[in-house]
């Protein structure tokens, strides 16, 4: 019976150092940075009254990758990024026909999580797709000049939906993307798409001055622009 147990110890002790580098080659994790490019889609509202300018901001956390076969894995990320976002508007026309243009700027700082499918193409190629959730810990809104002078020459107008107070701070995005590496190290480019629309579903509720022409007020629809953003990050795999 004892010579049993000793030959099933060793058995084990045997086997456990190619088990442990089988495990290890299957499991990743290092660190990330890169830059990201955000905007909103605005969907079908009037483009002529709204636009939305790419903004340009920072991330970087930490990720983890673990392979079930050779062609298909799994990989888990924790990352704090800066994702800034624009909107610029037509406020309304003076009796002149000058436009007023608000242009609006959005800095958030995200804590995001992204689970990501892997496909490995090859030893150097993998495609990426999956769902991210993101929860932003600081929102700040900067105003320019323009927007400031008509919220104080015409107080009646209502513009606090496009404040930070009614910034939803909570997003699910989708994601695809893709990685390349090399030895350590690796290049990953992903494309994240929002379902939460950036702000609270809310309708325009202005009046206009005497002396103007709102455009606004011709707008009977829900205002929901939704968050995209490219991002280019490299990686280090320890």
């Amino acid at each position: 019976m004892k010579k049993n147990i000793l030959i099933t110890t060793l058995f084990f002790l045997s086997i456990l150092p190619s088990f442990s580098q089988t495990t290890s080659s299957k499991l990743n994790y290092g660190i990330k940075a890169g830059v990201n490019a955000s905007f909103m889609n605005l969907g079908d509202i009037d483009r002529e009254v709204f636009s939305s300018d790419v903004m340009i901001g920072f991330s970087g956390g930490f990720k983890v990758a673990y392979d079930f076969i050779p062609l298909i894995g799994i990989s888990g990320e924790l990352l704090v990024s800066t994702q800034n976002y624009s909107m610029k508007f037509i406020a309304g026309y003076s009796v002149a026909g000058e436009k007023w243009i608000g242009d609006l700027k959005y800095y958030t700082t995200n804590l995001s999580v992204p689970i990501l499918l892997r496909f490995n193409v090859s030893e150097l190629f993998t495609i990426e797709a999956g769902a991210q959730y993101s929860y932003k810990l600081f929102v700040r809104d900067l105003l320019d000049c323009q927007y400031m002078h008509i919220l104080i020459t015409y107080p009646h107008y209502n513009y606090s939906e496009f404040t930070s107070k009614v910034f939803n701070r909570s997003d699910v995005a989708a994601i695809i993307g893709a990685s390349f590496k090399f030895n350590r190290f690796g290049l990953n480019f992903r494309y994240t798409h929002g379902f939460i629309p950036a702000v609270k579903t809310v309708k325009f509720n202005t009046s206009p001055p005497n002396n103007a022409i709102n455009v606004m007020e011709s707008i009977d629809r829900d205002f929901n622009p939704l968050m995209q953003s490219l991002h280019v990050c490299f990686e280090y795999l320890f």
